[in-house]
């Protein structure tokens, strides 16, 4: 009878011993899987975090481009709205209305100031 409970003994030291090694063996597998995967997930984070910087970086640089079009074009408006002033003036410079015209009309010299002459088909002067 002790010999039969020193040899079940034994079987269950061998036992236990080997789920133990069997444990220690899927823990360690189980790190360096664990390791692996955090790796590769550093490594995909590092490529994702590149990839926003260049973006980033672009989307300021077409920023900075917009920008300048829009301060071009804002430029242009004002150079163009300039140029019609100076031909509107230089117009009614060479082409006032005729006094005779306006007076002849019943309209006052202060009604008929700034406000355009009336067409009579025929070129001022004559």
């Amino acid at each position: 009878m002790r010999r039969a409970l020193e040899r079940i003994g034994e079987q269950v030291s061998s036992v236990l011993q080997r789920a133990h090694e069997t444990a220690e063996t899927i823990t360690s597998q189980s790190r360096a899987e664990a390791d692996d995967r955090l790796e590769l997930a550093r490594l995909e984070a590092a490529q994702i975090k590149a990839s926003a910087e260049t973006q980033l970086k672009e989307l300021d640089a077409d920023t900075d481009r917009i920008w300048a079009e829009r301060h071009r074009i804002v430029g242009d408006a004002r150079e163009l709205a300039r140029e019609l002033l100076q031909l509107a003036d230089s117009a009614a410079e060479r082409f006032p209305p005729e006094e005779s015209e306006a007076t002849s009309h019943g309209e006052s010299d202060d009604a008929g100031r700034g406000a355009h002459p009336r067409r009579t088909g025929r070129a001022p002067g004559r």
